[in-house]
């Protein structure tokens, strides 16, 4: 009996301490996405992301695919050709949660 009121306290103290937290926070960054082809700029939309750690800033990559993929954004659908699609951080907007 002594095993079971363990587990169950260990269990009730877990799910209580899932639903406790507090609310994540995230930085927020103003980032300008570009697209170039032959160092002509074909076009470029700024959006806002967040992130859950500061240093992933330094993954250009990784920011990259925050953002909605181009094939599936109307607007510049029919001007993707081969071309170089690179990221900018203009800013830093602040520490918020969501």
């Amino acid at each position: 009996m002594f095993k079971l009121k363990t587990k169950i306290h260990l269990l009730q103290s877990y799910v209580s301490g899932c639903f406790s937290s507090k609310p994540k926070k995230y930085h927020w960054y103003q980032v300008r996405y570009i697209y170039n082809k032959n160092g002509n700029r074909k076009f470029d939309f700024v959006n806002e992301i967040g992130l859950s750690e500061q240093k992933t800033t330094l993954n250009k990559r990784e920011v990259k695919k925050i953002c909605t993929p181009l094939h599936k954004l109307h607007k510049v659908k029919n001007m993707l050709d081969n071309g170089n699609f690179d990221v900018e951080i203009l800013c830093y907007l602040g520490q918020f949660s969501k």
